[in-house]
């Protein structure tokens, strides 16, 4: 295939090349720079999800039930996998008891996994190795899955869940037997009431349009926040948060809230000290304020007995149970206060919790990748091997890698060069934002696969989409080489006033090409 069709599509395309923008509530890209690998992440009880900045979804960890969607049967996977049935979807992931889901750029939603109580609202309670749609039409916003439930907010903001119901963790308002099966509304939550939605063990809380929360199911421990301990089949208001709270968090039978100051409230079950307010009762039926973090707060996580916190500078404080070492401080040693995770004082934009281990997203500037800390034993942590728990944060293991040259120019004078990126050469969507380069520019191209891939250099003669046909490619990175410089010399007299560089590859082999100066 001649090289004309690449300078056509360039061309034609160009509106398309935009800046990547916000992905999702937990994270944002950055502005200038390397826009970060990953834009989110969830952490189920012994499994992890994330999503990329090109919107494909990984999972890693356990695959007894199918959670991390990959269509095969396989016990468990320590490095991530990437569920090639989404490629084009792109998500939000979110990861819970035995099943996974995610919402779409098209705002469908995704199960997959475990379906003994129709959690993954398909309709039916047939389990799923793979992806499938959930039923009833519906544009969703965010899925949050709960251990037996799961629930999402569409696009207009209405709650529904489905799946089980023990505890009235739907809530509907009445006990519902057989659990629903298909997404159920939630009573009170109507059109233009919900901005977010978090489900624990038996329990869900909801934070309403007016900043307030609201939780239903489970309660034997307070973990409802209402004041006392009685289970709840509609929501009820949770104790002093009527207002200011702008994100909620559950684990499994305790809650905490961020506050507009950025403060945190936690309530529920504190036999580990995950509460956070530096005192070892058992429980407590309304929130309390966690010790040392009454504001400088952005983002809360809550794990089965324990939580996390991110701080306005990037740095990560964990409490509650330790014993496998989820709380990042090189111990086992519970704590009942918030405690610095070591080596992450700085540079976390996002942060999940499962049953007993910890992951955090990074910010361009400290690799964009992401650490992970804790329990080990089904490589939820993604460091490529099983059973060996770590007390500190480590990377998680892909093939998520970087390499770096030298734009040089020589002959005829040139403007700036551009950078253009194609899926496939049958493919007419580029997907990368065209940068300026000038002689002597460096550029790094982040990628995912260790295959071939290829830049082809074409000359744009006067920005009229005339090129000059090069026989042969120029190949800057392949699978046994990490790092080919090349020289480009552009032909005497030509008055070539640019030249363009296209990054060219199979989806399957090229998920994320990135360029930055």
């Amino acid at each position: 295939m001649g090289r004309k069709k690449y300078v056509s599509l360039f061309v034609c395309f160009l509106f398309l090349l935009m800046p990547l923008g916000d992905a999702t509530s937990l994270s944002k890209i950055e502005s200038e720079g390397m826009p970060n690998y990953f834009i989110s992440i969830d952490a189920g009880p012994e499994h992890t999800c994330a999503t990329s900045v090109r919107n494909s979804t990984m999972c890693w960890g356990v695959n007894n039930d199918g959670e991390l969607g990959v269509g095969e049967a396989i016990p468990l996977s320590p490095t991530p996998l990437r569920l090639e049935s989404l490629k084009y979807m792109g998500a939000t992931p979110s990861a819970g008891g035995s099943h996974s889901c995610t919402t779409t750029l098209e705002n469908d939603a995704y199960c997959w996994g475990k379906n003994e109580d129709g959690e993954l609202g398909t309709g039916d309670n047939d389990q799923s190795y793979y992806p499938v749609l959930v039923t009833g039409g519906l544009l969703w916003d965010h899925i949050a899955t709960g251990y037996v439930n799961t629930c999402g907010v569409t696009t207009a903001g209405a709650a529904y869940c489905w799946g089980s119901d023990s505890y009235g963790q739907i809530g509907s308002g009445v006990p519902l037997d057989p659990y629903p099966t298909i997404p159920t509304a939630v009573l009170g939550f109507t059109e233009g009431t919900v901005q977010s939605i978090s489900v624990g063990e038996y329990f869900a809380c909801a934070l309403t349009t007016g900043e307030g929360v609201k939780c239903w199911g489970y309660n034997e421990y307070g973990q409802l926040g209402n004041g006392d301990y009685d289970p709840k089949y509609a929501p009820v208001d949770v104790v002093g948060l009527g207002s200011g709270i702008i994100a909620i968090a559950t684990g499994n039978a305790h809650a905490c809230a961020l506050t507009s100051g950025g403060g945190v409230k936690c309530w529920g079950r504190n036999w580990e000290g995950q509460l956070g307010d530096d005192r070892a009762e058992n429980y407590s039926n309304i929130p309390v304020d966690v010790t040392g973090l009454s504001t400088g707060v952005m983002s809360v996580a809550a794990g089965s007995n324990h939580t996390c916190a991110v701080t306005t500078e990037g740095a990560v404080k964990c409490w509650g149970r330790n014993n496998q070492g989820q709380v990042g401080d090189n111990s086992t040693v519970d704590r009942i206060a918030p405690v610095d995770v070591s080596g992450l004082s700085e540079g976390v934009i996002a942060l999940t919790a499962g049953h007993a281990h910890t992951c955090a997203l990074m910010d361009a500037q400290n690799s964009g990748g992401i650490k992970c800390w804790g329990d080990n034993l089904y490589g939820q942590l993604g460091m490529g091997e099983t059973y060996t728990d770590s007390l500190v944060p480590i990377d998680v293991i892909s093939t998520v890698g970087k390499i770096s040259g030298e734009v040089q120019v020589s002959g005829a004078p040139a403007g700036p060069i551009g950078v253009a990126v194609f899926l496939d050469p049958e493919d007419s969507e580029p997907f990368a934002n065209d940068y300026p380069y000038s002689s002597g520019d460096t550029y790094e191209v982040w990628y995912l696969e260790e295959d071939d891939y290829y830049i082809l250099a074409y000359l744009d003669v006067d920005g009229s989409g005339e090129d000059i046909d090069w026989t042969e490619p120029y190949v800057w990175y392949d699978a046994d080489e990490n790092n080919i410089p090349d020289t480009i010399s552009l032909p005497e007299g030509e008055g070539v006033e640019g030249i363009n560089l296209i990054i060219q590859g199979e989806w399957i082999k090229l998920y994320l090409p990135l360029i930055v100066k």
